[in-house]
């Protein structure tokens, strides 16, 4: 942990990346190759800049013993690695490569192939076993990531809805789970900081403990982002005061809710949206997007604490309601101009894709959300303004209702996020 924070140090000042998601567009030599002699260095060549851990380009001899020497480097405009290879004492035979590059949005891309010395290839040989090891990211660190952002999501999302929904919505209220939220916030960014640089670095999560990755990690888009969110969590845990007191007056809350907005707003500056061609105005989009989604779930989260007091806070429980259903039409409406930018609005955009098919998934689940939204302001709203004793037992029904969908929504983000669009 005090390793993590003295990279926060070093590392939260530098700009974000916005370069583009960067694909293999060339490999020298080319894949499934046969040549007379083995070369002295394997050169892989993307469309946009990549970064590169120290074992990014793993090379494996006939016999599965590892043939890249020294570390590799990088050309034109750091859209080329070139990995030096020692020639073995029997050079005859099946080479495997297996590399592992991050993208300037933060997904790590990772591929194999095989060339041939002298020799027609084989699918099944140990080099292409070991290449494929090497490339492969274990699925429990996989999933470990997906859970640690998911998480991330979370917290941040019920944090800054809670102080939003507590300095704007229904004022003098002190935001419920606030201290727990940021301490899980805390906590899952620090996780997912270590397991980001694991998978990218090609490590066991023990190995990315090390100073020296988590230096390597403060380079890349994901933990660079990651460190950004960090800082401006501890200054929304300095923020507190202005939030977290049933004395704090009206410009102190609306300070603490800045502070929670731009806190939220941070996890827009990595990702897809900030490695797009369009970043100059799909950043701020995308900031909308996740405002929207914490005023949605973090309010939930606050109207389930004030059941008890329902009957008396119904002109609160109206404002959130109709609050809501603008956070439902901004966040569709966000969602398919981002989606329109990444994969264009063809017919064939969901196909053959696992990115696709997760959008498509998510924008089902948001279809979901639209006639719900419609429901409760035909007729929750309705029935809690001329029947306060009500309040109560209709917003605990409003409130399970939505939760289900929004935590379904949540996961599928989180999913989303980690998937490359190229997947």
């Amino acid at each position: 942990m005090l390793a993590i924070v003295g990279v926060v140090g070093a590392n939260v000042a530098m700009p974000v990346a916005a370069t583009a998601h960067a694909r293999l567009t060339s490999t020298v030599p080319a894949a499934n190759a046969t040549l007379d002699e083995v070369p002295t260095a394997i050169v892989l060549t993307f469309d946009d800049r990549v970064r590169a851990g120290s074992e990014a380009i793993q090379v494996f001899a006939p016999d599965g013993t590892r043939m890249d020497v020294g570390t590799s480097r990088r050309e034109n405009g750091q859209r080329r690695i070139v990995q030096p290879v020692k020639v073995p004492e029997h050079p005859h035979g099946e080479y495997a490569v297996g590399w592992r590059t991050t993208s300037g949005d933060g997904h790590t891309e990772r591929g194999t192939f095989l060339f041939t010395v002298r020799q027609q290839t084989s699918s099944e040989s140990i080099a292409g076993k070991r290449a494929a090891d090497s490339a492969r990211a274990p699925s429990g660190l996989l999933i470990a990531a997906g859970v640690a952002r998911a998480l991330t999501y979370l917290a941040m999302l019920v944090a800054t809805g809670g102080v939003i929904f507590c300095g704007l919505i229904v004022p003098g209220r002190t935001p419920h789970l606030l201290r727990f939220m940021l301490t899980a916030l805390v906590l899952s960014l620090a996780c997912s900081y270590v397991i980001d640089a694991a998978i990218t670095q090609g490590l066991k999560l023990a190995d990315a403990l090390s100073l020296t990755s988590l230096q390597a990690e403060a380079v890349n888009p994901y933990g660079r982002g990651a460190l950004l969110t960090g800082a401006l969590t501890l200054l929304g845990i300095v923020a507190l005061p202005l939030v977290h007191s049933d004395t704090a007056g009206r410009s102190a809350r609306l300070a603490g809710v800045a502070v929670y907005g731009i806190m939220a707003a941070s996890l827009s500056l990595t990702g897809h949206a900030a490695a797009s061609d369009d970043a100059a105005w799909r950043i701020p989009l995308d900031a909308m997007h996740v405002l929207a989604g914490a005023i949605w779930i973090g309010g939930l989260v606050q109207l389930w604490k004030l059941r008890p007091e329902a009957s008396s806070n119904v002109r609160g429980i109206v404002r959130f309601s109709r609050t809501a259903a603008g956070c439902v039409a901004l966040l569709v409406a966000s969602g398919i101009a981002a989606m329109s930018s990444e994969l264009g609005l063809t017919t064939t955009m969901f196909q053959g894709s696992q990115y696709g098919h997760l959008l498509l998934a998510k924008i089902l689940l948001f279809a979901g959300t639209i006639p719900m939204a419609a429901l409760n302001m035909t007729t929750l709203v309705p029935r809690v303004s001329s029947h306060p004793e009500l309040a109560g037992p209709l917003l605990r029904r409003y409130v399970l209702r939505e939760s289900v969908l929004l935590l379904a929504v949540l996961a599928m983000t989180a999913w989303l996020v980690a998937t490359s669009p190229s997947s």
